[in-house]
């Protein structure tokens, strides 16, 4: 039985001269490597390793600065360069579909008291939050997009929040 992958960072360029890359993620994720990760990088070599294990992660404002076990050398890490790197789904963030882009935008957007907000268009990134811009019959909503707010998908996929006081007149 084949486990999910999902597509988590790309590797921009090296650091140093241990095998240290510099990672930054994709489609829009947040920073998600950290220690004991296994990683699956893609595409992979003829001959190699493809599953490599993060050593140590840390954060910074070009990406994440990343050692891998496996990687030990300047030469080795240069082949990385370009690469995406995937993570099994079960060792992401149990909320991490309400992080990913893909799966939000496009979504419609429902209030428990006011009910059809609209489609969530836009996904802002913030420094201690994102921001939610849905389009509809209130026209522009910017819900921020914090577990206060966010209650979750129903079973046909719609988003339901609650927008706090004084945001919408209805």
């Amino acid at each position: 039985m084949f486990e999910e992958l999902k597509p988590i960072a790309r590797v921009v360029k090296t650091h140093g001269k241990k095998g240290e890359v510099v990672c930054v993620p994709t489609d829009g994720l947040p920073l998600l490597l950290h220690s004991g990760m296994h990683i699956c990088v893609l595409p992979p070599e003829l001959q190699g390793d493809r599953w490599y294990t993060v050593q140590s992660a840390c954060d910074s404002s070009s990406g994440q600065l990343v050692q891998l076990k496996e990687v030990m050398h300047m030469s080795h890490a240069e082949e990385l360069v370009g690469k995406i790197l995937m993570a099994h789904v079960r060792d992401l963030p149990k909320d991490i579909d309400f992080q990913d882009p893909n799966v939000l935008i496009g979504k419609e957007v429902y209030d428990e008291q006011a009910g059809y907000l609209g489609i969530l268009e836009e996904i802002m990134r913030g420094p201690s939050q994102d921001t939610w811009v849905i389009h509809g019959p209130f026209d522009e909503v910017l819900l921020p997009a914090v577990a206060e707010f966010v209650l979750g998908f129903d079973e046909q996929g719609a988003l339901h929040v609650t927008v706090p006081n004084g945001l919408i007149e209805y």
